[in-house]
Order: C-alpha cells, then sequence, then structure tokens
C-alpha cells in the first residue's frame, strides 16, 4: 500500500506513512474483536515464545554475559542482517542499483532499469524485515497482542536512520543505544520514579538528537 501511494501516485512519503500508520491502529482494533472477540489485548496458553539462544559459558561473563546469552533468535538475526545488508549495499551490483534508486533516479533509467520496481522491492523487504520486529514484542519478550504495543517504535527507528543518514552499521549502533536507554527506563522504575517520566526517555532522547541533526545541517549549509 505504502509503495502504491508513495512510489507509483508519487505522493509525499509522510503523509502516506501517517495515513498508513492512522489505519493500521484503527485496522487492529477492528480485526482483534472481530477475529478474536476481545478488546484490547488478546492472550491464549497455546502461543509459543520465539527461541532464547543459550551462549553457554558466555553467560557467566559478570554483566555482558546476561546480556549476551539468552537472547531471542531474532535478536541475533537483525545483527546479522545488518551485517550482510550493508554488504549486499556496498559490494553487489544489486546493492548500488538500490542505492541509485534512492539517490539517483534517473540514472538508473538512463540504463533502461525502473526505480519504481526496486523501490518497491526494497519496501516489500523492510515490510517483512518491520514484521520480524512486530514478532520479537508480541511472541519474544510477552506472548501476548496489546493494541499500541510498539507505543511509538517504529518512529524511534525512523530518528536513527535520519539521525545516521542512512549508513546501516551506524544505525545498529543507534538501534543498540536506543534500546539500552529504552531498558534503563524500565530498570529505573523499580528506583521509585515515575512510570511516565521513564516512559518519556526515549522519546526525550530521540527529539534530542533530532535537534542536534537540525544544528549539524544548518551549521554545514551556512559554512556552503
Amino acid at each position: 500500500m505504502f509503495a502504491f501511494f508513495s512510489v507509483w501516485r508519487k505522493g509525499d512519503d509522510i503523509i502516506v506513512s501517517i495515513g498508513i500508520n492512522i489505519l493500521a491502529v484503527g485496522l487492529t482494533a477492528l480485526l482483534l474483536r472481530s477475529l478474536f472477540g476481545v478488546s484490547g489485548q488478546f492472550d491464549d496458553p497455546a502461543i509459543a515464545a520465539l527461541p532464547n539462544i543459550d551462549l553457554g559459558p558466555v553467560g557467566d561473563i559478570p554483566v555482558l554475559g546476561s546480556f549476551l546469552s539468552g537472547q531471542s533468535v531474532l535478536v541475533w538475526l537483525a545483527v546479522a542482517l545488518a551485517f550482510a545488508v550493508h554488504r549486499f549495499l556496498h559490494h553487489n551490483n544489486l546493492g548500488l542499483r538500490l542505492r541509485a534508486a534512492g539517490q539517483n533516479a534517473e540514472a538508473l533509467r538512463t540504463v533502461g532499469i525502473s526505480p519504481e520496481r526496486i523501490k518497491t522491492t526494497a519496501l516489500l523487504a523492510c515490510g517483512a524485515l518491520c514484521a520480524l520486529g512486530g514478532a520479537q514484542l508480541s511472541i519474544s519478550n510477552v506472548t501476548l497482542f496489546t493494541e499500541g504495543m510498539s507505543a511509538g517504535r517504529g518512529w524511534i527507528a525512523l530518528v536513527i536512520v535520519m539521525m545516521c543518514r542512512g549508513r546501516l552499521l551506524w544505525i545498529l549502533l543507534g538501534a543498540l543505544l536506543f534500546g539500552f536507554i529504552d531498558a534503563m527506563s524500565v530498570r529505573l522504575q523499580g528506583l521509585g520514579l515515575p512510570q511516565q517520566v521513564t516512559d518519556a526517555l526515549p522519546y526525550v532522547l530521540a527529539l534530542f538528537v533530532l535537534a542536534l541533526s537540525y544544528r549539524r545541517r544548518t551549521r554545514r549549509a551556512h559554512a556552503a
């Protein structure tokens, strides 16, 4: 749907994405009621969690061991895919075409390649990866589904991409940073801080990063 309206119909990316997100919120609530007959949350003992990977002796390392061992299979898949996609984009002809589709689409047209088809394929792959992120939330972190359980993490991911200017390995580090802040906010609740304050920490950091990024861009523009 996003590819149709944004790529093929030349709609504004931001407006289309906001519209689809609003649609998704309402559609999720509707399907939850119509398919499962519940509202707000769906929980079933038959839901099986994704397996965690035990790294054996690595788990005995102080601090670091508990961070590395016992993570979901999707966590390690995400890390591996970050390196694999980075190599694909920079050391493969198809990856070069994909980058050109976003940076210089007319160059692709001159050699008879449709940038719209490449963008559509990339968006389909992106949707599949985002679905894996949703699976991590719903059948790994927990084994239930709650309306709005992503809690704006997709927008934080967008901030990370903007902050790192699409450089994949930097995006991986940025995601780890925001994940650390999110986990720390949960820990701080145990110290007596209000939940509203701790829940706001990742979004405050996102706004701070956006402000720094905007300031850097304006300085470069003035210097040029």
